[in-house]
């Protein structure tokens, strides 16, 4: 009985040891046929890993439905497979399973739950998601307002790198919220976001080195990054670095790169561009 029992035993664990390889094996087969472009093939192989339990399958099974690739577009499905994997523990799934209840995107919309997976995912370490959890905090949104638990997921995110959190902590420090004013902090991390092609990153920086904010007043620094800025799209940006060749502020004065950038502005319907073109063309 005893060697009955052990013999069914290790067939069944080499059963599990099968299933487990065979989801891996499908996962990557899924893989090479989604880099090829054939999607819709790579979504077959996705399910079939996903279904066995596979947690990234199940992420990238979930953002097929969302994105409608190589699939009819579903939120529904897209959120099931989402919190699939969630809840094995992927924080990208949880980071995503978050935003679905952000904006009612699969499921009903609900701060609370939102805020709840954002914070599973930030416990590890993602750092969109300490972004996003930091700013509910400081807004007050699915859950209590606390100040210092914003500042504390913000600069988590920051410190990683991310530049969106790096601008919006600059901004803290700029603004005085949730931290003691402090232009020089707030150029720190205007830089850091800057650097990394942020493009509003880029914009504040430049006005930092345009009114000496934080930084020693300098209108090459203030054009070079006003320029970076315009250059993304920025229609801000491009009124500024307009304005800069209008009056000769860190380059030399030229009415037709004047006009160039106050156009690209006012293209993008900027009402200060299209009032500088009239007053001055």
């Amino acid at each position: 009985m005893k060697k009955l029992i052990l013999g069914v035993f290790c067939a069944a664990m080499m059963l599990a040891g099968c299933s487990a390889s065979s989801s891996e094996d499908d996962f990557k087969k899924a893989e090479e046929l989604d880099n090829a472009g054939n999607c819709a093939e790579a979504v077959k192989f996705y399910r079939k890993a996903a279904e066995r339990g596979h947690a990234q399958a199940q992420l990238t099974l979930g953002a097929c439905y969302y994105k409608g690739d190589g699939v009819e577009k579903n939120l529904s499905e897209a959120a099931k497979w989402f919190r699939k994997s969630a809840e094995q523990g992927n924080a990208t799934a949880q980071y995503f399973l978050s935003s679905c209840y952000s904006f009612g995107n699969g499921v009903e919309k609900n701060s609370s739950e939102a805020v709840k997976w954002l914070r599973k995912a930030s416990e590890q370490g993602h750092a969109d998601a300490q972004l996003n959890l930091g700013i509910c905090y400081i807004e007050g949104n699915g859950v209590a307002q606390n100040f210092a638990e914003g500042k504390k997921w913000i600069q988590k995110s920051a410190e990683q790198g991310n530049a969106s959190a790096q601008f919006n902590f600059g901004n803290c420090y700029s603004e005085g919220v949730v931290v003691e004013q402090n232009f020089e902090e707030a150029a720190k991390w205007y830089r850091k976001a800057a650097e990394q092609g942020l493009a509003g990153a880029q914009l504040y920086l430049g006005g930092c080195y345009l009114l000496g904010n934080g930084v020693e007043k300098n209108l090459s620094e203030a054009a070079k990054w006003f320029r970076k800025s315009a250059e993304q799209g920025d229609s801000l940006a491009q009124c500024s670095l307009g304005l800069c060749y209008l009056k000769g502020d860190g380059v030399e004065k030229n009415l037709e790169e004047t006009k160039k950038w106050f156009g690209r502005a006012a293209e993008q319907g900027y009402q200060p561009a299209i009032d500088a073109l009239k007053k001055y063309f």
